[in-house]
Parts: C-alpha cells; structure tokens; sequence
C-alpha cells in the first residue's frame, strides 16, 4: 500500500495544487505542529484558508482563462494592445474566488450586459463579464475587415469551452457525427452579427472604437462630442496627406521638388500635431465588452463563404 504523507509533504502538496506557490516556512511549522495534535481539524482549516486565499483564483481561474483564449492584446496580425482588457481577467479571477454560480458564470459572460441587475456595480460586473465574447480574434485593421472571422471564432470557442463540440464543421454543410445542421449554426451566427464588438486599433489606425462606458454610451457621447469632433477634423487632415504619400506610391506624382519622403514626414508630422487633442479626450471609465447592435437574421453562407452571391436560407436567431 501507498504511504500516506506526512504533515510537511501534506501542505506542500495542498498549497501548490490550490495556489500554484509553495508554502511559506512558517505556514508549514505551523501545520505541523497542528497537525500533530489534530491532523483531520488541521487539514479542514488548511484547506479553508487556502480557498480563502486570493492566490486561489488566480491559480485556477488561469485554467479558464486558456479555455476561453485570453490575451491582452487583439490578436492576429495587427495584435494590438487592449489595456483595458485585465477587467475581464480579474472578473474571472475574483468569480472563482467569490465561488460564483457556474450558471450564472455562463450567462454573465454570454450575456452580462443583457441581464437585470440590482445595482450599478452589479451591471457593470456583469458587462464587463461579456469580455468572453469582446476578446474574439479582430482581423484586419479596420473595425468592417472580415467580421465572419471574428464571429466564427467567437461561435468555435464557445461550442468548446460551453459545450466541450467543436461547431466549426456546421459553418459549411451539416455535421456529420453531432446533430448540428447549418440552420443552427447560422442561427446562433445571427445573434453574434447582431453584436457590437470593440475594436482596439491597430499600428496605423490607433483609434479605439465601441468600447462599453460605465455611464452609458450615450452619456459618453454627449461628454465626449466636442472633442471627436475636433479630432475628426484632424483626421480628415490627415486622410488628405496620406492620399498624397500614396499618390506617390501610385507613381501619379511627377511634380519637381515634390519627394515621397518629403510627403511621408508631412503625414508624421500632422499625426504629431494631433496627438495632443486625442491625449485631452475625458477619460471615461470603460470596459473591452459588446453590446447589442442592430438586430438582423442571417442566410446561410454556402460553403461557408459570406461573398458568395448564391445564398441559403434566412435562419431566425437562436
């Protein structure tokens, strides 16, 4: 038969498993000493307080984390920084620590900014929990470059991580080992193209867009009114700079005296004029979570492709 472990292997053991770091010198004498007088009292009382423990949630909630693919980044090739992004990973840090309901853990992070709350900080708890969905891969650069990505990377991580199916296979034609037919993938694909996602930005185009703002999004926009509109005026000075470095590009500039380098520096030197007014814009608390857009149902892509002019049937969300 197999040994049972000593006292010192015991909370070694316990604290590495429910924390991910080793026991302290001093926490380990002193469940030896407990242990000896009690071992059953000292074990329970360990177990406790390491549960207790912040370190816990942030050992275990990491696991979830992986699951859901968590980065404080964008992803793909732009891969841009979201700052912001860590409120969705203490969410999930202090719902394990605060031993949150699995279901209500699931709706919160399907649906958070939908449900009823008591309060504001709850509301604001539960949108933040719809990071889950905000954190999808963005392609591209622009917040319109190829949606369907973003939507059937949020659909296949949810049919893994929530229902342990891989969903991609219904995108294109009806699933051949699990009753998932296309209908039912676009009607869940409906739900998702009706959700504004965030965008971060990207290394060009370094605005974010759709963020979620505790006040509400229109209370930002009022706030907020003056000061775009005065940045869109630098945008558009900009947009007008840049078409001239790419007249050059183009090769459709010929004119003596006039260089790319030359046209290039004057784009630079516009983004530099602008920065000031973008850094003066309030700071307004916001959160990397979605919202509801536009409601609209889908037709199934045939062959999964959204630019075939040949479409399928108009599938209800749901």
């Amino acid at each position: 038969a197999t040994p049972l472990a000593d006292a010192r292997t015991l909370i070694r053991r316990a604290t590495y498993d429910l924390t991910g770091l080793p026991a302290t010198p001093d926490a380990i004498d002193a469940f030896v000493t407990a242990y000896a007088k009690n071992g059953k009292r000292a074990y329970d009382t360990l177990i406790d307080s390491l549960l207790d423990s912040d370190h816990y949630g942030e050992r275990w909630g990491r696991h979830w984390l992986d699951l859901v693919r968590y980065a404080d980044t964008a992803g793909d090739a732009a891969d841009f920084p979201v700052p912001e992004a860590y409120k969705y990973r203490n969410y999930v840090i202090d719902s394990f620590n605060n031993d949150k309901p699995y279901d209500q853990f699931v709706r919160e992070q399907i649906a958070g900014d939908l449900l009823p709350s008591k309060n504001d900080e709850q509301r604001w708890e539960q949108t933040i929990g719809t990071g889950y969905i905000a954190i999808s891969r963005r392609i591209g650069v622009s917040p319109q470059n190829l949606t369907h990505i973003t939507i059937e990377d949020t659909i296949g991580n949810l049919g893994k991580t929530f229902l342990g199916l891989t969903l991609g296979c219904a995108r294109c034609h009806d699933h051949k080992f699990d009753p998932i037919p296309t209908t039912d993938y676009y009607a869940l694909y409906g739900i998702f193209d009706s959700t504004l996602y965030p965008h971060a930005g990207a290394e060009h185009k370094p605005w974010r867009q759709d963020f979620v703002y505790r006040v509400g999004n229109e209370e930002a926009d009022k706030i907020l009114a003056d000061k775009r509109a005065e940045l869109e005026i630098w945008n558009k000075k900009e947009r007008v700079k840049m078409e001239e470095y790419r007249d050059f590009q183009r090769k459709k500039i010929t004119e003596p005296g006039k260089t790319r380098e030359a046209a290039w520096a004057a784009v630079l030197a516009m983004r530099e004029a602008r920065r000031p007014i973008a850094e003066s814009m309030p700071e307004l608390e916001r959160c990397y979570g979605v919202q509801d857009d536009v409601p609209h149902d889908v037709h199934v892509q045939r062959g999964g492709d959204p630019n075939q002019r040949s479409r399928g049937q108009l599938v209800r969300r749901g």
